[in-house]
């Protein structure tokens, strides 16, 4: 499975001074599937939703760094199958998986900041060919983000 570049938006809410409950959303990111020897065989869509449990160790502060730890759940669609799987129906199922977050807030006056961050999300979907299981495709992707933040 390859990459896609899409815009995400998350929402964080405190429920304590230092600690949030984060959800990040995103357009549908769409992806081609190889296979090793035969090339492009397909493409899927998929939307993964990932809530997270946040602790930010400076959350006043002028930097806050912060780490997270959260479940996903990615429902994946628009299969289509082409060169060696034309014809074929590819269908992959949808996963629930663990998601871990960090990154850093850097405060720009008393309402914004800038902020760097990394997720890794597991996302592991069982794969049927022609309505028979041929296996599991682990994504299991590395997100890096850049964002601006803004409190109210």
């Amino acid at each position: 499975v390859d990459n896609d570049v899409k815009p995400t938006i998350t929402g964080e809410y405190f429920i304590a001074d230092n600690l949030g409950i984060e959800v990040l959303a995103a357009l549908p990111f769409k992806h081609d599937i190889n296979i090793n020897g035969l090339g492009r065989v397909g493409s899927t869509k998929q939307l993964p939703p990932v809530v997270t449990l946040q602790y930010h160790f400076n959350s006043k502060g002028k930097v806050s760094p912060f780490v997270g730890a959260g479940l996903n759940y990615t429902t994946f669609f628009s299969e289509d199958t082409t060169g060696a799987l034309a014809s074929s129906k590819l269908k992959l199922q949808d996963s629930w998986g663990l998601a871990a977050h960090a990154g850093i807030d850097f405060a720009i006056g008393e309402k914004g900041a800038l902020r760097v961050d990394m997720r890794w999300i597991d996302i592991d979907s069982k794969v049927k060919l022609d309505g028979e299981k041929i296996g599991t495709v682990n994504i299991d992707p590395l997100v890096y983000g850049a964002s601006y933040v803004f409190k109210f």
